[in-house]
């Protein structure tokens, strides 16, 4: 294990753990929305038929659900952050390729990709939240700003 000890209640690293998490949360979940907002303009852009546009609503799930628990596992093995930090820039370059894409296929094998960092984001989030906060009101609080931003980015 690659971690050590939570640290002491209000120090400004886990409060910058919890506002790191979060956000990365917050940001995952609004990149998973973002097509429904935008599927008929994205959908004419790419020439999609209604098949594509199902494809195109649907392929950021398979992505997460394939990878959430591995990637959980994963960030308990080889660390949290490393793990958090990799799915941010997988997630990333998903989100260039996806802008860039050129046809319905690439658009969704790309959103998949976004899929798999953003399961890494989640998973890991909620386990550096749990190390840099201690068991009690203190990490029920930072649980519930953690969810805060799940709930915010699925209104959006």
């Amino acid at each position: 294990m690659t971690d050590t000890a939570p640290s002491p209640t209000g120090t400004a690293n886990s409060a910058r753990a919890l506002a790191i998490a979060a956000l990365g949360t917050l940001l995952t979940l609004m990149a998973f929305t973002a097509p429904l907002a935008t599927i008929n303009s994205t959908a004419v852009d790419l020439m999609s038929d209604a098949a594509g546009r199902t494809w195109i609503l649907s392929s950021m799930s398979i992505g997460l659900a394939a990878a959430l628990l591995t990637t959980g596992t994963v960030a308990d093995d080889f660390g949290r952050r490393r793990t958090f930090a990799l799915g941010a820039v997988v997630l990333a370059v998903g989100a260039i390729i996806c802008a860039l894409a050129p046809n319905t296929l690439i658009f969704v094998l790309a959103r998949i990709l976004q899929g798999l960092g953003g399961a890494a984001v989640v998973a890991s989030s909620l386990g550096i939240i749990a190390h840099t906060h201690p068991a009690g009101p203190v990490r029920a609080k930072a649980s519930g700003v953690w969810g805060a931003s799940v709930a915010i980015a699925s209104t959006t």
